[in-house]
């Protein structure tokens, strides 16, 4: 039964979404042998789909006027969930930065997640 409503989610996905790139960021590690600061970036591809904001939800602080929604089905996350920080380019080659993240559980367990972007 899960699987059935995953892929009616994946396929309404598909339809509605479009192709898109994640990144995750890792913290950074201090290597004091060098002084360098390093960090490290993972990426993969998403089907999302993004919306603007209503105005009604936009206050200018927590939500501001160009920050977008993107839903993305958790099942397609094979590096971990998303976090603040972490990075969505869209398929114009728009990167955005995770504002914050909403987890959505839905009838039967399915999850996706709820993503605000701000470039």
């Amino acid at each position: 039964m899960q699987q059935a409503i995953d892929l009616l989610i994946d396929n309404a996905m598909t339809q509605a979404g479009a192709d898109a790139t994640f990144y995750h960021n890792a913290e950074a590690s201090f290597d004091p042998t060098t002084g360098q600061a390093t960090s490290s970036e993972t990426s993969e591809t998403v089907t999302a789909i993004l919306s603007n904001y209503q105005d009604s939800q936009i206050d200018g602080q927590a939500i501001r006027a160009n920050d977008l929604r993107a839903i993305i089905n958790a099942s397609q996350f094979t590096s971990g969930d998303p976090v603040t920080d972490d990075e969505l380019e869209d398929k114009n080659g728009n990167r955005y930065k995770v504002i914050s993240v909403k987890k959505k559980v839905i009838e039967h367990g399915a999850v996706s997640f709820e993503l605000q972007l701000r470039q």
